[in-house]
């Protein structure tokens, strides 16, 4: 398998995904006020906020996260999010396949 690799700055504003091996790297871009339900996954979610601010509710622990946090999401765990105040979120997403 060949591997495919880039550097992403905090400036970076393509959507899209890479995939490394066993890993599925997501980059996206959240509207603001933007709802995403309780819902889970059968992989471990590494969500790096790259800009703005989000509120995540992971089984009852509802914390809220902005430029340069990092929110770990095991496999099987219910969780939503939330993007908050004025401008859009820009995530990216480490899929642990």
């Amino acid at each position: 398998m060949e591997l495919t690799a880039r550097i992403i700055t905090a400036d970076d504003e393509k959507i899209g995904s890479i995939s490394i091996g066993k890993y599925i790297a997501i980059l996206s871009t959240h509207p603001p006020g933007l709802l995403r339900k309780k819902h889970k996954h059968d992989e471990t979610h590494v969500i790096f906020v790259r800009k703005g601010k989000m509120r995540y509710n992971i089984e009852g622990d509802c914390k809220e996260v902005s430029s340069g946090d990092v929110v770990v999401i095991s496999p099987g765990v219910h969780h939503s999010s939330m993007v908050l105040g004025e401008g859009p979120s820009n995530v990216m997403c480490l899929v642990l396949l």
